[in-house]
């Protein structure tokens, strides 16, 4: 992460909007959601990011850097076989930033690779907070992001989480 270019791009970019694109959640048939045992996470993030340009209302020229955002949690049994998902939740957000002065494509991926995971987290977490509540799930608790939020194991609640790599086109 090179926080240097992530500042530049930043100045660079407006946000515009953040909307959750699609949402869906499984969970195992076989197992009543109330007898759920102790459960751990695995996370996975991937980012993809492309620039659009096209023409407003007033038919002024606008350059958007569109990202879509997927976050997939698992839950599996704790101290059993991870391989038996108890359930997944998976949401994609898709976020446009105005373009105001041209990026670098170092500055657009490193940008992709950390802002775009910061200002979706919140909603997210908040997103996992509801559904897991209404399909009675147990409960999740995500962490507040942090810069090594995406990299390394959680120790919060003991549960363990794996992210894979962001990948941006």
């Amino acid at each position: 992460m090179d926080k240097r270019l992530i500042s530049r791009a930043a100045k660079k970019l407006a946000l515009r909007d953040i909307t959750l694109h699609t949402s869906s959640f499984t969970r195992n048939e076989e197992v009543d959601p109330s007898s759920y045992p102790s459960i751990d996470i695995k996370i996975t993030v991937q980012v993809k990011s492309e620039e659009l340009s096209f023409k407003d209302e007033s038919d002024e020229g606008i350059s958007i850097l569109r990202s879509f955002i997927h976050f997939t949690l698992v839950g599996f049994p704790r101290d059993e076989d991870p391989s038996q998902d108890l359930f997944a939740i998976n949401t994609v957000y898709r976020v446009d930033y105005e373009i105001v002065k041209e990026l670098t494509t170092r500055e657009m991926e490193e940008f992709s690779m950390f802002n775009i995971l910061h200002n979706t987290w919140p909603f997210w977490r908040e997103h996992i907070h509801y559904i897991s509540n209404n399909a009675q799930f147990p409960r999740i608790t995500i962490p507040l992001f942090s810069d090594t939020s995406a990299n390394k194991p959680a120790k919060k609640n003991k549960r363990r989480r794996a992210v894979s790599k962001r990948q941006n086109p």
